[in-house]
């Protein structure tokens, strides 16, 4: 599972560091975002000081046709040299003339004053200034207290913010004067009235939310083209509240960018600018606001985000990159996951259905390999408990071709005489079985045995001993013979196999005792019968096409000296084990039996 664990890895850090990079991005868009809405609010505050002093430069050049109106001029100068304005009979002239004026200008508050600061005249065209009109009527009302009017009578242009009744109007003057170059005789002053449609003008010329406030009255306007709700873009007077303790607004007049309130996907921000003059006092001002799209977290991206943003995407790659991340990962898992579990069911299958004795963990990797080989021991343990006896298996067909440094390990055999499939701990060894009292001599034993069995061990016993070839001299009776005849011994009687259980097909090698012990009372060497066990293995792989060039008798031995010590504690009476070499499936095998 090595690629698909590395895959599964990959595949993480792919995605921690996609997540991480849109953390990154998030905190860098915001940034810049916050960043952005500062500048667009101070070039904002800008362009409305700009646009305040343009439209006062306008409407003051507009005043010029009312500075060369003939009734207005000899109006302003028969009040220089009257000492009443009751006096002066033009009045009325000067009021139809300034209302027309007023009228066709836009003005909401005309006034004509003479050069000692008394209004002359007054013509006003809203609701909300009647009362000025009424008031400019009475002949000792007079308007030279305001730096505005004083200027304008010493011959200079001016503008200013006036806050009358808890009312806003932008006021501009300008002198009249009789001859070129000569005193004013008086001024004319006009008045735009700060309301909704006055913001809404400069809102349209600066393109954003604008509000003008005095007093807790504000007027606001917002671009003809913007589609956030007017109330999000509302000054509130919690707002205005704010502005008593803020330093930069009571010193320089402006405070810097920052956070209004926080609306669900957008952040508001504004610029509070406090109006020069005659207003500074009423704490008069103004502030640009500005809706800025915010996300609060990477996946506020998809709320936010616009259908242009979306068609933007190029979906095809993203596509095709998933789709080939999931192809190779499928890959990886087939190699590793599918088709190792697929063979492991198949030779689990094949045990099942007996094609196998065991399973073989060479042919596996990795965790099926470990689980092949508790199979085997499981089948073990349970063929020992139960009494059955599994077939012999060879070296390799269990473990597997020989490595260059084999390390070869003891057979551990559950029951019986066969070895065991690999090096594992050895079972508990059941309680030996008594055995039969052996029979008089010269008689069959029966009991116990079948009817062939009883035939193999009468054709032994009629059967005389072979002398060994290099005996010079005859071997004596063993003890217990009758004077008439010498008679062996009877053989011990073949163990029997239980019911159910079938001898592998096999062709054995060197059926029948070793050499060294058919010697009647001769010393049994067993070095020399591994040795001769050692050789007739190698040769039989040899002959089987085996590779046998590994295998040395130094770890043969080793395992033989293992297997022995396993039988001889699990069969009582057992003084030595015999190792016999036979074919078993086209490939070499060894078989092991207990001698008592």
């Amino acid at each position: 599972m090595l690629l698909s664990r590395f895959w599964y890895i990959a595949l993480s850090l792919v995605l921690g560091a996609s997540v991480f990079m849109l953390y990154i991005a998030h905190g860098v868009a915001s940034r810049t975002a916050t960043r952005t809405m500062g500048e667009l609010l101070t070039a904002a505050t800008n362009s409305v000081e700009w646009y305040l002093r343009d439209h006062a430069h306008q409407r003051a050049a507009e005043l010029t046709d009312l500075t060369f109106h003939p009734d207005v001029q000899a109006a302003l100068a028969a009040a220089a040299d009257a000492d009443s304005l009751a006096a002066v009979k033009e009045r009325d002239k000067v009021k139809s003339a300034l209302r027309a004026f007023a009228e066709k200008k836009g003005f909401a508050i005309v006034w004509a004053i003479d050069v000692n600061g008394r209004v002359v005249g007054t013509a006003c065209t809203l609701q909300v200034c009647a009362s000025y009109e009424q008031a400019a009527a009475q002949p000792d009302f007079e308007m030279g207290g305001y730096a505005l009017v004083v200027d304008a009578l010493h011959g200079w242009v001016r503008d200013d913010t006036w806050v009358f009744d808890d009312q806003m109007y932008r006021v501009v003057a300008r002198p009249v004067e009789q001859k070129v170059n000569d005193q004013p005789i008086g001024a004319i002053v006009g008045a735009n009235h700060v309301n909704d449609a006055y913001v809404e003008a400069i809102a349209a010329r600066v393109g954003t939310a604008v509000a003008f406030f005095a007093r807790g009255n504000v007027a606001k306007g917002v671009p003809p083209d913007s589609s956030a709700v007017r109330s999000d873009l509302e000054v509130t007077t919690e707002d205005l509240k704010k502005l008593v303790d803020n330093k930069d607004y009571n010193e320089k007049g402006r405070t810097a960018a920052d956070t209004l309130r926080l609306l669900p996907k957008h952040t508001v921000g504004a610029v509070f600018s406090r109006l020069p003059g005659e207003s500074w006092d009423s704490g008069a001002g103004y502030a640009v606001i500005y809706r800025q799209l915010r996300a609060s977290s990477p996946l506020d991206y998809q709320g936010v985000a616009e259908e242009a943003d979306k068609k933007s995407v190029p979906w095809l790659y993203i596509a095709l990159i998933a789709i080939g991340a999931s192809l190779l990962g499928l890959v990886f898992s087939l190699l590793e996951h599918t088709r190792p579990l697929a063979r492991f069911r198949r030779a689990v299958h094949e045990l099942g259905k007996g094609k196998s004795d065991v399973l073989k963990p060479g042919s596996f990797r990795g965790t099926y390999k470990k689980i092949a080989s508790d199979i085997n021991d499981a089948l073990d343990k349970v063929a020992a408990k139960s009494g059955v006896e599994r077939g012999p298996a060879d070296l390799e067909s269990v473990l597997g071709p020989l490595p260059a440094q084999p390390q070869m390990s003891a057979f551990a055999v559950p029951k019986g005489d066969e070895l065991p499939v690999k090096e594992r701990s050895l079972p508990k060894a059941p309680k030996p079985v008594p055995t039969p009292a052996p029979a008089e001599p010269g008689t069959l034993p029966s009991a116990g045995l079948s009817p062939e069995e009883r035939d193999a061990v009468a054709r032994a016993m009629a059967e005389p001993a072979a002398p060994p070839p290099d005996a010079a001299t005859p071997t004596p009776p063993p003890a217990g013979a009758a004077e008439g005849g010498a008679k062996r011994p009877l053989p011990a009687p073949p163990k029997r196999r239980d019911s159910g259980a079938s001898a592998p097909a096999s062709t054995t090698v060197g059926e029948g005792p070793a050499p060294a012990a058919l010697e009647a009372g001769a010393e049994f060497d067993e070095e020399a019968d591994w040795r001769r066990v050692f050789d007739e293995f190698v040769a039989l792989k040899q002959k089987l096409g085996e590779p046998a060039e590994k295998l040395t008798y130094e770890k043969f031995r080793g395992t033989l000296q293992r297997n022995k010590d396993a039988l001889i504690e699990r069969h009582a009476g057992c003084k030595r084990v015999e190792f016999r070499v036979y074919e078993k499936q086209g490939k070499a095998a060894l078989k092991a039996s207990p001698v008592k």
